[in-house]
């Protein structure tokens, strides 16, 4: 991805961006983010002027539609910062590119692993992407970056690229998964009221604004902390309540959570 864009580090990429006069729009709703890239890359036949601008286009659309809403609850406007613009945009161009030319995508990853494995000794080798490897992508995002904002963004990239490459009725629901606990352990949250645990009837209120009948969001936490090692207080939440917040708990059902999480989205199993 940062080859396209003639670096090899993302501080290179990220070094003329940081500045907080460079957050929000010129007078033609173009991100002033995309300006400053425009201005320091020359034409880039990965990356043309045309195609660049149509992924900022894409990216302050969907930021509108998701934080219009809040902006006038606020009073305020929220902007993006430069570390969630690129992510942005990375999303732009791997979306793009996965949907209109799949084998293109997987031979440039592959002739990127082969150059990177030239110089490796065998146990330090990456393998090839195989073609499954393409439908998964992952971000490495810093706590405090707005990576929830961020999800629902993704969501509307996606449906665009559906939607754009005549797609759309491949997809009609839409599952946010929290497969582990990562860093902040549920243990550690703070209780019923806490984002995470509340996070569940957030993304209704998201599957209401995108108001399309035949889409349906929900947002699951897999646990792999125990029922009873859950205690915020002295009374705590029963695990029936827990699961009424899409909270399941592995450990405690590894035969069956799966089939509670599919049957909350798609009915029984």
């Amino acid at each position: 991805m940062l080859g396209l864009f003639g670096v090899s580090r993302f501080e290179e990429l990220a070094a003329d961006l940081k500045g907080a006069y460079l957050e929000g729009l010129d007078e033609n709703n173009v991100s002033n983010f995309h300006q400053a890239l425009r201005l320091r890359l020359f034409e880039r036949k990965e990356l043309p002027r045309d195609l660049l601008l149509a992924y900022d286009q894409n990216i302050v659309r969907h930021w509108r539609q998701i934080t219009d809403r809040r902006n006038a609850e606020e009073k305020r406007l929220l902007k993006f910062k430069y570390f969630q613009y690129l992510t942005l945009l990375f999303s732009e161009i791997y979306l793009d590119r996965w949907f209109r030319d799949p084998d293109q995508l997987l031979a440039d990853l592959n002739a990127h692993v082969e150059a990177f494995n030239e110089d490796k000794p065998q146990g330090d080798r990456l393998s090839e992407y195989a073609p499954e490897d393409l439908r998964k992508l992952a971000f490495w995002n810093a706590t405090g970056s707005g990576k929830t904002l961020l999800m629902h963004v993704n969501i509307l990239q996606y449906r665009h690229y559906l939607e754009q490459n005549r797609r759309a009725g491949e997809l009609n629901r839409t599952i946010l998964l929290t497969p582990n606990e990562g860093l902040k352990g549920i243990r550690n949250l703070e209780g019923r009221g806490d984002p995470k645990i509340a996070f569940h009837k957030t993304i209704k209120e998201l599957e209401v604004r995108f108001g399309d009948p035949l889409v349906t969001l929900a947002s699951f936490i897999v646990a792999n902390t125990p029922h009873a090692q859950v205690k915020w207080w002295s009374d705590g939440m029963t695990k029936d309540e827990f699961e009424a917040c899409n909270v399941l708990f592995q450990k405690d059902d590894p035969d069956s959570y799966i089939g509670k999480l599919l049957g909350k989205v798609v009915g029984p199993t």
